[in-house]
C-alpha cells in the first residue's frame, strides 16, 4: 500500500489505479497505472514496440522495496485496453524469505 499510495503519489502526483494480489501466488501483487506518466512524453521507434519505458519506475519500485528489507524482483508489462492503450502493470514479485517472514510475523499478532 505504501508504494501504491505515497510513492505515486510523491512521484508522479497521483496514487497508481489499483493493487491487486495474485490469486494464484500469495507472493506477487500487482501494480496498474492506466495512464503512465513516463509513457506519455517518451516515444519508441517501431523496432523497439516491445520495450517498456516503464520499467524505469519498477526499477525504482524495487530499489525501494530492497531498501525498506522487502527484496522483490519488479517488472513492468504494457497491458492495454480499450480505453488505456499505454496501461501499465508493474508486477512485484517477493523473495520467498520476505513470505516466509511475514507469515511468520501474522502468526505472532
Amino acid at each position: 500500500m505504501i508504494i501504491n499510495n505515497n510513492l505515486f503519489n510523491n512521484l508522479f502526483g497521483k496514487p497508481a489505479d489499483s493493487l491487486e494480489r495474485s490469486q494464484e501466488d500469495s507472493s506477487q501483487y500487482m501494480i496498474y497505472e492506466n495512464i503512465p506518466m513516463l509513457s506519455q512524453f517518451i516515444s519508441i521507434p517501431k523496432e523497439y514496440e516491445s520495450l517498456n519505458v516503464n520499467s524505469f519506475v519498477a526499477g525504482i519500485i524495487e530499489g525501494i522495496l530492497d531498501c525498506a528489507y522487502f527484496p522483490a524482483d519488479v517488472s513492468a508489462h504494457t497491458v492495454p485496453s480499450e480505453e488505456f492503450p499505454l496501461r501499465t502493470v508493474y508486477l512485484v514479485k517477493f523473495h520467498p524469505k520476505v513470505v516466509k517472514r511475514e507469515e511468520i510475523r501474522n502468526l505472532k499478532k
